[in-house]
C-alpha cells in the first residue's frame, strides 16, 4: 500500500513533513523538520495487534529519524507499550501527557500520543537535535482531534479531574466516611458486563482533617481497596508522575497493582488501580495504566 509523504513550507523558514498511508488515515502524522533531508517512505504494512509498523524515515549524511506507528482506538500507556511490547529501553521520562522521552548513548526515542495512534520516533546523529521539536509538534492528519476517546470531567470532593468516558464512575457510600473524606471508584467493564479493570480514588480535605498523616491515609485507602495479595513494591513513574507498582494476586489470578499519593491544593489524593497482567490482557493493562495517569495528571482544586 502506498504511503504519501511530502515536505511542506509553512512560511518563515519553518517546514513540516506529512506522512499518510493511502488508505489508513488513522496512522497519519505531520511534524516540523528542517528541509534538505531525504524522505524514505516504504510501502505501508498495517501493524499487528500490539505491534508497530514503519511509516518512513528522514535521512541525512550524519543523521537519521525513523518513524513508526501503532494503532489502538483507545488511550494507552505508550511508553509501557514501547518498553514491554517493542523492546525499547525504559522507563523514560514523560513530558506532560503526550510525549515520553527515552534516551540512550546511541539513540534518542520519543513516544508521542496523538489522535487514535501512538507514534514512535527514533533518532541518531544530528537527527537528535531536531527530535524534541518534531515530537512537540507532531499531530494527526486524520482530523479526529487529540483524543482517542471521550474525556469527561469528574468531581472528586474538593478536587476535579478528567476520566475516560468508557469507565463507570461511582461514589462509595460508607459508614466510615466523615466530612472532608471522599471516595470514588471507576470500573472498566467488558461487553458482557464483567469487571476488566478497577480504579479507586480517596480524597481527604486537610482543611477539615488538619494534620492528617499522608502515609496513614495511604495505608487506610489501601486497606479499603481490596484484599489483594501484594508482592514487593517497585517505582513505576508514568505520565501522571511518580507511582508504585506491585505484582499481586486476586482470587488466585495474577494482577498488577499500582498506587500513587499526591497533595493537590488543600487535599490529599490517593489513586489505586488493579488490572490484569500483560500475559492475561495486555491491552486492558495499557489502557488502565493510561487512565490512572490521566486521573493523576489532571487533578486540580475545584
Amino acid at each position: 500500500m502506498q504511503v504519501n509523504a511530502v515536505e511542506v513550507s509553512l512560511g518563515g523558514g519553518d517546514h513540516e513533513v506529512r506522512i499518510a498511508p493511502e488508505a489508513e488515515p488513522l496512522a497519519s502524522c505531520a511534524f516540523r523538520w528542517p528541509p534538505g533531508w531525504i524522505l524514505d517512505a516504504p510501502p505501508w504494512v498495517p501493524p499487528d495487534p500490539l505491534g508497530a509498523s514503519t511509516l518512513g524515515a528522514l535521512v541525512a549524511e550524519d543523521g537519521r529519524l525513523d518513524i513508526e506507528v501503532a494503532r489502538f482506538g483507545m488511550e494507552v500507556d505508550g511508553a509501557t507499550f514501547a518498553r514491554d511490547h517493542l523492546g525499547w529501553p525504559g522507563p523514560g521520562r514523560w513530558r506532560g501527557l503526550s510525549v515520553a522521552a527515552i534516551d540512550t548513548a546511541a539513540r534518542a526515542h520519543r513516544v508521542v500520543q496523538v489522535g487514535p495512534a501512538v507514534h514512535l520516533l527514533t533518532a541518531t546523529g544530528t537527527a537528535r537535535d531536531h527530535l524534541d521539536a518534531a515530537a512537540a509538534s507532531l499531530r494527526s492528519l486524520s482530523g479526529l482531534g487529540p483524543a482517542a476517546e471521550p474525556v469527561v470531567p469528574a468531581a472528586l470532593g474538593p478536587l476535579r479531574a478528567l476520566r475516560l468516558g468508557g469507565w463507570t464512575f461511582d461514589e462509595l457510600p460508607s459508614p466510615r466516611r466523615s466530612p472532608g473524606d471522599h471516595a470514588r471508584t471507576l470500573r472498566l467493564l467488558t461487553p458482557r458486563g464483567d469487571l476488566a479493570a478497577w480504579l479507586g480514588v480517596e480524597i481527604l480535605d486537610r482543611r477539615v482533617h488538619v494534620g492528617q498523616d499522608a502515609a496513614a491515609f495511604l495505608a487506610e485507602g489501601r486497606a479499603r481497596w481490596s484484599s489483594a495479595v501484594r508482592g514487593p513494591s517497585q517505582p513505576d513513574a508514568g505520565a501522571g508522575g511518580p507511582a508504585t507498582r506491585f505484582a499481586g494476586e486476586v482470587d488466585g489470578q495474577p494482577v498488577e497493582i499500582r498506587e500513587a499519593l499526591r497533595q493537590v491544593g488543600p487535599a490529599l489524593l490517593v489513586v489505586g488501580g488493579i488490572w490484569p497482567t500483560p500475559a492475561r490482557a495486555p491491552l486492558v493493562r495499557l489502557h488502565a495504566r493510561r487512565h490512572f495517569d490521566l486521573l493523576l495528571a489532571s487533578a486540580r482544586p475545584r
